[in-house]
């Protein structure tokens, strides 16, 4: 299951990547993504969120409403990338504002992660019990 392309479209967001060369460019995001914080090539979310249980020192973990608040309120500036677990496709999103515009249109039957284009915060919006954990990579430190 994709993020719908709708969404993001009516999201007025633009992003930086052509279309022509969007298939091409995730691609290759996925894999600095996939080689940065997992060992495989796979996106695995038992994996991911063991990585995340590292984030617990140096970011904060929020459950339910109090995560979508949370999110919401984080200052965070730049460009970012959004993808999901089964997804193939990443979405560039230009400005913070705009990836808090879509968070709460989200699917949630979906597990979401959001990073930064240097890869150093993640976040993480989880299908089963709606837990947002942020923080940076404990690798770059």
């Amino acid at each position: 299951m994709k993020i719908d392309d709708k969404l993001l479209k009516d999201s007025l967001i633009e992003s930086k990547i052509p279309a022509n060369d969007f298939g091409i460019v995730s691609k290759e995001y996925k894999t600095k993504i996939l080689s940065k914080y997992v060992d495989n090539t796979q996106l695995n979310s038992g994996r991911f969120l063991r990585y995340f249980e590292c984030l617990k020192d140096l970011g904060k973990v929020y459950y339910g409403v109090e995560a979508i608040r949370a999110i919401l309120e984080l200052p965070l500036e730049g460009d970012f990338f959004i993808f999901t677990e089964k997804g193939d496709d990443i979405y560039k999103i230009s400005g913070w504002n705009n990836i808090k515009l879509i968070i709460p249109q989200l699917p949630s039957s979906l597990d979401v992660y959001i990073t930064d284009v240097n890869l150093d915060a993640m976040i993480c919006l989880t299908s089963e019990d709606n837990v947002i954990i942020s923080g940076k990579n404990p690798f770059t430190r």
